[in-house]
Parts: structure tokens; sequence; C-alpha cells
């Protein structure tokens, strides 16, 4: 079967298409994926074309004549370019053509230019991007809006497309000069003007007044999850209300069950004081309850406050802190030969012993930390007369894990403020040791922080500009949300966005210095908060790559994720110009940048090396970003857009698998490597979550694994299974053991 993009005739669908068919086929041809602005041109050529007389058959000239004096308005007004980058040109042919002839005749429409020069433009365009545009756009609406044949040099138009496009012509043209601008956007992120940005926001306001946007729906890319039921802070704040009632409701039953556990505990170690065990236990209270509903979701999870109760693993947390490091595993052993017998709750195993009301799970020890250090956290359970259980947990501590705990705990967790790092933190608590010295000394040591080199000061450049805005913003946000909440990853994505270019520090100080010059200026806008919460997503604005990141951010704002809430309304309220305070537009260029971030990560690893593939490297490009989105689907947080959290972990793994499986993207190949996208989609997934979570989904590697048994063009079978590069093993000895590192 012939690509679209080869053909070069179609003839047009026998079947009167009815009302929703032509839509659909237009939603097809506006929606497709695009390397160039060709088909905005072309098809706002054709609804020009439609109005003009009684014709349904116009010379291809004809047509691409009319693409050709688009272009010269628009390039005269501003040569921006027209096509993604390609190593073999930096412009496309279009603008090869054009660019010339304005030289020749500068200032001159192309209704003035000669008849023989607009004769050449024509022809010389028609040639440029008939063979793409025309194939491409006819396979994409199925023959339903027109009929072509290069042989013939015509362009048909059936009766009842031509009305179509004639009584909706207004509104078409509108979407086309949205897309249009918005892909020049794209392609031009660095010198797209202002006046371009308000004109997309002039048509979308001509659309909303004029007519109903999603009669011409994009269509999503990936489905939306499971419709959960919009909720409100109001609501979450009701929901914590009455979780922390009932949890008060059991106060005496967990202070009276919290003693008699750490009583049975303590007769397990009867040298206890010889050994100066210390013995510890508290209960949950409603100030942690509250902070960890917010954190955990727990609000879309439990529906009844008294079921999260009694589902919460540590209603009860107890501690055994040790002398020395090496006495855990001791304690340890001696727990497992204390609880000897095996019972089955839950689906899990625990320990128990005979007479004793506790059950221990004694796998898994110990567990590791995000710092890499090592901890016994056992999970527990404490058995109550009528055959229920409380959900206890048990940590195992020297006295030096026990003080850097709480050091850490005191100042990183439950304190939500920022500081710049660890060292600047050090050297700043010298300082004061020392002399108490004075302010000047302190921003000396502020400016040798930024202004040193190495990869630590380009993070502290990052960190200073967090710290600044979570100071601006955190206490507004949360007198919104009534609770005390965790924000740092909102300022910290934030902060990433804004900055980019990861590496470069005096980029990064530009970044800085215009950060710190606006803040004084801006302020948070509660006003966006019911916005955000409640506006109905317009996915018509979205282009197919940011849609279905759009649409899974949306599902989970309106779970009332408070991370991504508050996010989004920071994210605006800095940010944002709009007056409107429209919801839609605010996420389209929030899904615009994070898209960008993710594509950022592998495109200048892609190589053109054919230009007739073309379509193929883009559908390439697209399978690798839905892979990554999939993983992102798996847990997401905002932190998989941070790129110290989990941002450049991903960008790692989509290099590598371009660079692996790239090379049998050939014109031999292409067919079957067409048919196997998803394969790539489905590997680049399954590779991300091994990295981020150290595991897959099963029903994911089963699915890969019964896609290559068919068919396997790009190797990927192969890939799996190839030995460790030196930087891999790198990578796995710093993740396993921090301290030591590898050189």
């Amino acid at each position: 079967m012939t690509e679209n993009y080869r053909l070069t005739e179609g003839m047009l669908a026998e079947e009167v298409p009815s009302e929703t068919e032509l839509r659909n086929a237009v939603n097809n041809i506006l929606s497709s994926q695009k390397r160039s602005t060709y088909k905005f041109a072309f098809f706002q050529s054709v609804i020009d074309l439609s109005q003009l007389d009684e014709r349904t058959v116009f010379p291809l000239s004809e047509v691409f004549e009319r693409v050709a004096a688009m272009y010269w308005r628009c390039l005269s007004n501003t040569p921006m370019r027209q096509v993604y980058h390609h190593p073999q040109y930096e412009r496309s042919g279009i603008e090869e053509i054009i660019l010339p002839a304005l030289s020749r005749f500068p200032g001159a429409s192309f209704a003035d230019l000669p008849a023989g020069e607009i004769e050449r433009i024509g022809t010389a365009v028609k040639n440029s991007c008939r063979r793409n545009v025309l194939g491409s756009s006819y396979g994409n609406s199925h023959g339903i809006i027109f009929g072509f044949s290069n042989r013939q040099d015509i362009l048909e138009l059936s009766l009842s497309s031509k009305s179509f496009l004639a009584q909706h012509a207004a509104e078409l043209s509108m979407h086309i000069e949205r897309g249009w601008l918005l892909m020049m956007e794209q392609l031009n992120p660095d010198q797209f003007p202002a006046s371009f940005t308000a004109r997309i926001q002039a048509v979308d306001q001509e659309l909303d007044r004029l007519f109903k946007k999603e009669d011409i729906p994009m269509r999503p890319s990936i489905p939306e999850a499971n419709a959960v039921p919009p909720g409100t802070l109001e609501q979450i704040q009701s929901y914590i209300e009455r979780s922390q009632a009932a949890l008060a409701e059991k106060s005496e039953l967990l202070e009276s069950a919290a003693s008699e556990f750490e009583k049975e505990l303590k007769a397990v170690f009867p040298d206890s004081q010889q050994s100066k065990l210390i013995f510890q236990s508290r209960v949950k209270g409603p100030g942690s309850l509250a902070e960890k509903i917010y954190r955990k979701n727990y609000h879309n999870k439990f529906s009844d406050p008294c079921e999260l109760i009694d589902h919460l693993p540590d209603l009860i947390g107890l501690r055994i802190i040790c002398l020395l490091n090496q006495q855990e595993e001791a304690i340890f052993h001696q727990l497992e030969e204390a609880y000897p017998d095996p019972i089955l709750l839950d689906g899990s195993e625990f320990c128990k012993k005979q007479g004793g009301r506790i059950m221990f799970d004694l796998s898994g020890q110990p567990q590791r930390q995000k710092n890499g250090q090592p901890i016994y956290r056992i999970t527990c359970k404490w058995a109550l007369p009528d055959n229920t259980y409380i959900n206890c947990e048990l940590q195992i501590k020297s006295m030096v894990h026990f003080f850097w705990g709480e050091l850490d705990h005191m100042l990183f967790y439950k304190n939500y403020s920022y500081l710049i790092s660890r060292t600047f933190y050090s050297q700043y608590m010298q300082k004061v040791e020392d002399a108490l010295s004075n302010v000047n000394d302190q921003l000396v040591l502020l400016r040798n922080q930024i202004e040193k080199d190495g990869d630590g000061s380009q993070q502290e450049i990052r960190e200073i500009a967090s710290c600044m805005l979570y100071q601006h913003y955190h206490t507004d946000i949360e007198k919104q949300i009534k609770c005390a909440v965790d924000l740092r990853e909102v300022f910290d994505l934030i902060v990433d966005m804004h900055f980019q270019n990861y590496g470069n520090q005096d980029a990064n100080l530009r970044k800085l210095s215009q950060l710190l010059h606006d803040i004084p200026i801006r302020s948070f806008c509660p006003q966006l908060l019911p916005v955000v919460m409640n506006e109905r997503l317009d996915r018509s604005i979205f282009t197919q790559e940011e849609l279905p990141l759009a649409q899974r951010i949306d599902h989970i704002i309106k779970a009332a994720d408070v991370y991504w809430v508050a996010f989004v309304v920071t994210y605006g309220s800095h940010f944002w110009d709009d007056g409107n305070i429209n919801y839609s537009p605010l996420l389209r260029k929030i899904c615009q940048v994070l898209t960008q971030m993710l594509r950022n990560g592998f495109i200048d690893c892609v190589e053109f090396l054919y230009e007739e593939l073309e379509e193929l490297y883009d559908a390439f490009r697209s399978a690798i970003l839905m892979g990554i989105l999939q993983a992102f689907e798996e847990n997401p947080k905002l932190d998989f857009f941070i790129f110290s959290a989990k941002l450049d972990a991903v960008n790692s793994v989509s290099q590598e698998i371009v660079q692996r499986i790239q090379k049998h993207l050939t014109c031999e190949n292409a067919e079957a490597c067409r048919r196997n996208l998803s394969s790539v989609t489905l590997y680049t997934h399954l590779r991300i979550s091994e990295k981020l979570y150290g595991t897959a989904p099963p029903e994911l590697s089963s699915k890969l694994d019964a896609l290559l048994e068919l068919e396997d063009p790009f190797d990927i079978g192969d890939s799996q299974n190839l030995p460790l590069t030196e930087k891999d093993a790198v990578d796995f000895w710093n993740e396993f053991f921090p301290e030591g590192g590898a050189s």
C-alpha cells in the first residue's frame, strides 16, 4: 500500500458524507502531525476557492498560486522559520523560493509582481510542496473533502464539501490562523513577536464569541482516565476535618494500644537498660493527618474518612533507639527470633509469637532511604480483642541515625522552607558561629556561591530562584488550602521551566536576574484558583502533541490534587499576563513548555538521513514522546518534570533509545518500522519505568514481547538484552552506593 504522502492522485469518496463526517475529515487535516506549516496554507487556499464561484474543479496551479501569495505576505512581514530543523537544510522549500524573490522585489505585494514572476513562483511552490501536502491531506480526510490528480493537474471538491467549507469558512480560517501561529511559535520560540501572541488570544476570544470551538474538536491521543468526581479545596478541607474527627474518636483506643505495644516490645529485650535501648511511641496527630491526606491524595482513594483512618499505615509509630549502628541489625534479628510463627494477613506474611498481640512484616529489611542510607522500617499490626487490627510502624535507629534523622526532619521535612543548599547553609552557619559577621560578609558569600564554577553552582542558582519564589508565594497558597504542605516541588518545577537551558551558567544568571526583577511586581492571584478548579478544558486549542498531557493534568487538577493545583495557579500568577484569566490557554502554555522539555531530551539525537522519510521521522519522535507520557501516567507527579528529580533520568533513557534503534529507519525498512511504532512507544515506557521505579508493569513487558514476536524491525528484542554501557554501570553504582560513587 502506498503511503498517503506519496500518492499522485486520489478519487473523491463516492458516498455523500454526513455533516459529522465532514467535520471529522477537516479535524483530521488540521490536527495531523506536521513538519512544516504547508498544510495550513494549502487548506486555506482550498477554503478560499470553495467561495470563489460555482466551480468544483480547480487547476493545481491556481491552488498553489494562492499558497505562494500567503507565504509572500507571511515572510515579507517576518521571515520566521516554517519547518522544523533538519540536518540537511535550514529552511523549507517554499522559504528558499520566496525569500530570494522578496529581496529582488522589496516592498512589492504578490499581486504587483510581473505576471511571469507570479507564474514562476507559483509553479516552483507547487512542485515543492504538492508531493507531500496533497497526498497527506487527502489521506487524512479519506477523500471526503477533495480528490486530486497530479497527472491532470487538478483538485476537485464535492458539492457537499464545497458547501460545507463555504458555510464554515470564517470559523475554519480562524482555526487555521491559530494553528499556523501556534506552530510558528514552536518553530521560532526565541523570536516569536508579542503581537502574534496577542493575535492568538484575539482569535480565541473571537471563536468563543462566534462559535463553539468544540464543533471541530482535536482528537485525544491518550484516552482520558476514568472520571473522578470533581473536588474543590473546600470539599477536601471538609474531608480533612471529618477525618480528624474520626481520628479523635479513636484517640483513647490508640493511646492505650501504643502503651501496650511498647510494653510487649520491651519484654522482648529484658536487658534493654544494660544495652542502653530507648523505646518511644506516638499516635498520629491531626496536623500530620491533614498533611498526609494532601500528600497521598487520600481524599481520592477513600470516600469515607472512617475507612481512611482504618487503612492508615502508621496510626501508631514506635521506635527503638540503640547506641551504635551495628546494634540495629542485632535488634532486628532478635525480633525475628522472638516472633517465629508466620501468619498470612491481607495477602502478606507477618510473624507473631504465642500469646503476643504484635505482628511484624519482617520482609525486605533494611529498606533504603532516598539519601541511600539503610533504615529498619517495619510494618506492624496490633491485634484487638474483636479480631481487628491497628496499623503500626516500627523503626530501629542508632543514636547517630536518630540524630541525623531528627535534624533532617526539623530542617528539611516538616520545615517546608528552602535552604539555598546544604553547602551554603553550612558556610552560612559557620559565619554566624565564628563572629556574628556583618551583612556584607553574607552578601560576599552569596556572590561567591553564584559565581563559582561547576555543576554545583548551576544548581544553587536554581535553588536561590526556588527559594525566592517560595518566600513570595507559599504563605498565600497555604492560606487558600488552610494547611502547611511541602510545596518545594512546585517552585522547583517552575524554576526548571523558566531556566530551561540547564547547563549554561550565563543563561542561568540572566534568568535569575529576570526572575528577581519580576518577583516584587507579581502577586498571588486567588481569582485564578476557582477558574483552574472549575473551568472546562478546551481541547481545540492544543496541538496533537500537547493534548494528551493537557488532558492528564486537567484530570489530576479536577481531582483536586493540591500540588498540581498549586503549581498551575502559582505559574499563572507569576508568568501569565492574560487579564481574562482563561484556564485553557494557561494550561496550553504550561503543556507547551513541559512537552518541549521532554522533546529536548532526545530530539537532537534524531538523525534525518532520508528526506523522503520525513513523516516517518516525525512519527518516530512522536512514538518516543508517547512512551515518555505513558511512563508519566504511572506516577503523575510534579517531580517527573524536575531535572534533578526524574527528568534527567528520563532524558538519558530517551537519548539512549534513539541512538540504539534509529539506525533501522531506512527506506528499505520504512514500511515495517511504520507498522511497529507502537513497539517503540511500549519500549520507551518500559525502559523509563525501570529506570525511575526499578520495575515496569508486568503486562507492559508481556505486551511488548507479543509484538516483538510478530515483527521487530527495530531489533528492540536484542537491545533489551544489551550489556550495561560504562555510563549505565556508573549510574547503577552511584544509585546504590552514593557515598563512594564511581570514578
